[in-house]
């Protein structure tokens, strides 16, 4: 019997529970109810633990975290959880195990399993995917852009570099390096001062005048 597989779309799972009589005709106004009263509930619960809670949820899961998070403060304020009949010491305690026990009843537990799964599959997973695909997407532009960059960076390094051999610097400190290259402009004035009284060059202006 425990290899017999029964296909059954995820969406529609509650109705069939609740065609085999696993669930009642009015489990969603029941679910509802039980939700209300565990969102009143956690109005008794500390921040801290309320932050442990993941989700936005109210459902079944969410209360047995609800117990285990009560059941591990209490034990670290070094108190006993349990009476020695086995029940809670705590009446907050005692209130979510209620709870707990009123989601058992009737199965609700399974039908707040089943809508959760109906909304992950039809709605949730596919945003996700969705995300992750526009996530891929960016994440492949920033690459291309990225690289870009680099190859931009190294185009300007290199131009960078050529102006600094002609102008015959090293590129370290070039103000300093610029600055250093007016020791020889004396030297240059003085063979351009002797150029000009050069015959030829006289001749080359008589031509002119």
């Amino acid at each position: 019997m425990s290899n017999i597989h029964v296909d059954i779309p995820c969406t529609q799972i509650n109705s069939w529970l609740c065609n085999r009589g696993k669930l009642k005709k009015k489990w969603q106004s029941d679910l509802r109810a039980l939700q209300a009263r565990v969102k009143e509930a956690m109005k008794a619960l500390d921040v801290n633990i309320q932050e442990q809670i993941e989700g936005d949820g109210l459902g079944y899961s969410e209360v047995l975290n609800v117990l285990k998070a009560l059941e591990s403060q209490q034990e670290a304020s070094g108190e006993a959880v349990k009476t020695m009949f086995g029940g809670y010491n705590s009446d907050l305690l005692k209130s979510w195990d209620e709870i707990r026990k009123a989601f058992l009843q009737d199965n609700l537990y399974l039908a707040d399993s089943g809508r959760t799964l109906a909304q992950k599959v039809k709605y949730d997973i596919p945003r996700m995917r969705k995300l992750i695909q526009e996530s891929g997407r960016q994440i492949s532009d920033l690459s291309r852009k990225v690289s870009d960059k680099r190859q931009q960076s190294k185009d300007w390094r290199d131009k960078f570099k050529a102006k600094c051999e002609e102008l015959g610097v090293q590129g370290v400190d070039v103000p300093s390096e610029l600055r250093s290259t007016l020791s020889g402009l004396p030297a240059a004035l003085e063979v351009v001062s002797k150029c000009c009284h050069e015959t030829a060059v006289g001749e080359a202006m008589a031509l002119y005048r």
